[in-house]
């Protein structure tokens, strides 16, 4: 009765559901069987051990690998890393591609761990294809003045857009001596370490060149975000609007 009634729940839940031990899967919900056109559970583990057999990459992609690099399992990179986005790309039976979200918990009995890990995919993919397009865009700095501009930072930002956004940055800086930068992150989706990490290397890097930097557009979900990840951001000037970012950023230079 107990399996069951566990069933019925993990059935309930509108994203796939596994619990696995790293390696084989344990369980499963329905729209995992239904993602991959099985009838049981059973069936599917005659064919293959694990979801991650069918994990796919793709170049310049961070996708979920079975074993990355390190040796370590995709399970155990989810869980020793919370605060990361993890994703795995997969195909349904169908052929199509889909991108997932991944998180997970391990599974603790009476604060035991027993070795087993429920993991939850979330298709993001309507998501990612609209962030992979707005990545094709390239971010503007728009002059509000002879001194101020603006970066309105729109979509995901990774590693590669982020270098790219900085040499933009710096080089406007030095040929139009600008004195004010504002960062406006409220077209941003989710901020997470990596996020947070690619701003506060832009701010370090306009300060390095005598321009100061004012990040706005920070959401009461953000500044939580930012603070349960244990950001320091105190030496950057940080408003909830572009409104308060603009009438901060007038009064300083017309101060000085």
């Amino acid at each position: 009765m107990a399996k069951n009634r566990t069933a019925h729940i993990l059935d309930s839940l509108p994203n796939i559901v596994i619990v696995t031990d790293g390696t084989h899967l344990l369980e499963v919900n329905k729209l995992f069987l239904d993602f991959f056109d099985y009838k049981t559970m059973d069936e599917f583990t005659r064919d293959y051990d694990c979801v991650c057999d069918h994990f796919l990459q793709e170049r310049d992609r961070s996708y979920l690998e079975k074993v990355d690099s390190n040796g370590t399992k995709w399970s155990d990179k989810v869980i020793n890393h919370p605060d990361s986005l993890h994703k795995a790309l997969i195909k349904d039976s169908n052929g199509v591609e889909h991108i997932f979200k991944v998180t997970g918990n391990k599974i603790l009995i009476d604060g035991v761990d027993i070795n087993e890990e429920v993991m939850v995919f979330e298709d993001i993919t309507s998501f990612e294809n609209q962030a992979m397009m707005l990545e094709d865009i390239e971010i503007p700095l728009l002059d509000i003045s002879d001194e101020v501009f603006m970066i309105p930072i729109i979509g995901l930002i990774d590693s590669v857009r982020s270098q790219k956004l900085m040499t933009n940055i710096l080089n406007h800086i030095k040929d139009n001596e600008k004195r004010t930068a504002l960062v406006d992150v409220a077209g941003i989706a989710t901020i997470d370490s990596a996020v947070a990490a690619h701003l506060i290397k832009i701010s370090k890097a306009t300060n390095l060149m005598g321009c100061e930097t004012i990040i706005s557009g920070i959401s009461p979900e953000i500044a939580q975000t930012i603070v349960n990840l244990g950001i320091d951001i105190e030496r950057f000037k940080t408003t909830a609007t572009l409104k308060d970012a603009l009438n901060y950023a007038y009064k300083v230079n017309s101060e000085s």
